[in-house]
């Protein structure tokens, strides 16, 4: 009971510094989206651009009409206009008469509406039935990379229209020798044709060699657990400075000459530590899942599973910071020190990238086992991307929570040695 009423007095005066919630609440947040867009978080939605293409048919032949069947199927990022079905809100022409005309098309290109205008001459069925070459009149803006895809559709729309009007001939040779000119077997003919050239009769199976890729951390799941870890570590090792003072200022004497014991100043101040660093996760994952709402970021299958990761690593940095209390002799120093230790642990650990990318060495791979931060995030990697759970998060708890009983038992035998 002692100690829980020494811990909330270390809280409270932590939290009567007004810098306190820059460094809790507004620095972490900027971090953890700057950081996550840094390691690959995208912030759309993945859909398909939508490029409107405008058709203007002076044909209206069924030949036209296979021809704009088939350029419709080519691209689904494509939109005709005002030919296609559905799309009647998308191509925005409420205001434009039944009938689109060149002119309004060359309007809507200028003012970048539609990305291209596909105009189909009168007499051009009549062309393809004589085997005659038929043209077609592409206009678009200057945009090469996007225009390319309506043109790349314009030309594998004609090489259908090919095949189709192909058939179609030899029908009506058909029809006209042995069926007395039947347009329902000509009509059937060039449908059954524009159904086999829409349904792709060459398939080409593509078949992908089996790599493993390593399931790691990217985004906001790397930025939240790790930024997240950074500034627990940097809010907990705090307190070392602040022991140090209250020992200059005779606060911590004071309270040693109290009806308390050494375990229960140990226990009080090693609790308010802890405390503050699972407030700093807290907020960490808080804005983690403000963020993850519009940008369709998970964190994992198991709260609970992360939850134990977090207290394995705030209780390891507790110890050790009672363990550095009990070294440093100043504040400026035990400043120092946090700065240094943080920023060197942080980076070697994966707190700002994943240790799994390909430009990380191996070397730094090994030598990252000295930090905690390598176990926190192996520990979180396994609960948020791998969806392990609880039987993810072994080994790197057990490595925390050993480190934090060796801390532990150091600082409890330097803590008499100051004492005393």
């Amino acid at each position: 009971m002692k100690a829980l009423t020494i811990a909330l007095n270390d809280i409270r005066i932590a939290f009567r510094e007004p810098a306190i919630w820059i460094n809790l609440v507004v620095i972490p947040a900027a971090l953890i989206f700057v950081i996550g867009l840094a390691n690959g978080q995208s912030l759309g939605g993945g859909s398909l651009p939508r490029l409107l293409v405008d058709v203007v048919d002076l044909d209206n032949t069924p030949q036209s009409a296979a021809f704009i069947g088939a350029l419709q199927s080519q691209n689904d990022a494509l939109v005709i206009c005002p030919a296609q079905d559905g799309a009647e809100n998308l191509c925005g022409l409420e205001g434009v008469d039944a009938g689109l005309t060149a002119e309004a098309a060359l309007s809507r290109i200028t003012d970048g509406t539609s990305l291209a205008l596909i105009e189909i001459p009168a007499g051009f069925g009549a062309q393809l039935l004589a085997g005659e070459p038929a043209n077609v009149v592409y206009r678009s803006d200057e945009d090469a990379t996007a225009s390319s895809a309506a043109l790349q559709a314009v030309n594998t729309a004609a090489q259908r229209v090919r095949g189709i009007i192909a058939a179609e001939r030899v029908a009506v040779s058909i029809a006209n020798a042995a069926l007395d000119g039947d347009s329902a077997f000509v009509d059937a003919m060039r449908a059954a044709a524009a159904a086999g050239w829409a349904a792709s009769p060459v398939n080409i199976a593509v078949t992908e060699a089996a790599v493993e890729q390593p399931d790691i951390l990217v985004g906001l799941q790397q930025s939240v657990p790790g930024m997240g870890s950074m500034y627990v570590m940097f809010l907990i090792l705090a307190g070392a400075g602040t022991l140090v003072q209250e020992r200059k200022l005779w606060t911590l004497q004071r309270l040693a000459a109290a009806p308390v014991t050494s375990a229960d100043i140990i226990l009080g101040k090693l609790l308010a530590r802890f405390v503050l660093g699972m407030i700093q996760y807290g907020v960490a994952f808080g804005v983690g899942l403000i963020y993850g709402q519009f940008l369709g970021v998970s964190f994992g299958n198991n709260p609970l599973a992360l939850i134990v990761v977090m207290i394995a690593f705030s209780l390891c940095v507790s110890t050790f910071t009672l363990f550095m209390a009990t070294i440093v002799t100043s504040q400026e120093q035990a400043a120092s020190v946090v700065t240094l230790v943080t920023l060197v642990l942080a980076p070697i650990g994966g707190a700002w990238w994943s240790l799994d990318m390909e430009f990380i060495p191996e070397f730094m791979r090994t030598i990252s086992n000295i930090s905690p931060f390598k176990w926190v995030l192996d520990g979180f990697r396994n609960v948020i991307a791998l969806d392990q759970g609880f039987a993810g998060i072994g080994l790197p708890c057990l490595v925390l929570f050993g480190a934090a009983a060796v801390f532990f038992a150091l600082a409890v035998w330097r803590f008499k040695v100051v004492e005393g």
